[in-house]
């Protein structure tokens, strides 16, 4: 793990270099996106269960992204096929299915907080740290599973002491993802084929810079 205190311009550095990362190759990034939103779509359609599904397979979809991003930074061509690496990988996928329970348990514990009597500045506050800690949890744990051959168990608390190692940087990263989304979402959510993929290799930037 990086020694040193990151700031505010190293969090912008990764961003640069998923845009740098984006243009080796922007219409199969374009094509993995697409097929991204599709499969989320499709999953989504399924009776009873798709939600539930979706929510679990996101991070392995996610996760063949970031190993896109892994081939492209080391010279190798970037593939659609890539977008399902980790469903070739069963005991990956396993450990990846378990990382997409880590939204659901926040989701289930900032409803569980609302149903509190409890002030709502507190119950704003409890659920804001909520989604910051899923959020770290992620960061680093995805990468650590895909390209770092880490079990879920490790990766979540290897991710989570790696953003409390650089508050700073992780905390900037993260307001300009959301900011960028936002804007993203602006032109009928057109900016997402490209946000999606710069974010992508903003996430593998950063990872390589930290882990």
């Amino acid at each position: 793990m990086a020694q040193a205190s990151l700031g505010a311009n190293d969090a912008w550095q990764w961003i640069v270099r998923g845009w740098r990362l984006f243009l080796k190759n922007p219409v199969v990034w374009v094509v993995l996106t697409l097929i991204y939103i599709v499969s989320l779509f499709v999953l989504n359609m399924v009776p009873v269960v798709g939600a539930l599904l979706a929510a679990l397979l996101t991070p392995a979809l996610i996760a063949g992204l970031l190993f896109g991003a892994s081939e492209l930074d080391q010279g190798r061509a970037l593939a659609p096929e890539h977008l399902f690496r980790a469903f070739q990988d069963q005991p990956r996928l396993l450990q990846l299915v378990l990382l997409g329970l880590v939204p659901l348990a926040v989701t289930l514990l900032q409803k569980g907080v609302m149903g509190l009597a409890l002030p709502q500045e507190l119950t704003t506050l409890v659920g804001l740290v909520l989604s910051l800690a899923g959020a770290c949890t992620l960061l680093f744990g995805l990468p650590l599973v895909m390209l770092g051959n880490k079990t879920a168990v490790e990766a979540v608390p290897a991710s989570l002491r790696a953003c409390l190692a650089q508050p700073l940087a992780v905390a900037v990263f993260l307001g300009l993802a959301l900011l960028l989304m936002i804007l993203a979402m602006i032109p009928l959510g057109l900016g997402l084929l490209v946000y999606l993929p710069v974010m992508v290799g903003a996430v593998y930037a950063g990872y390589r810079q930290v882990i």
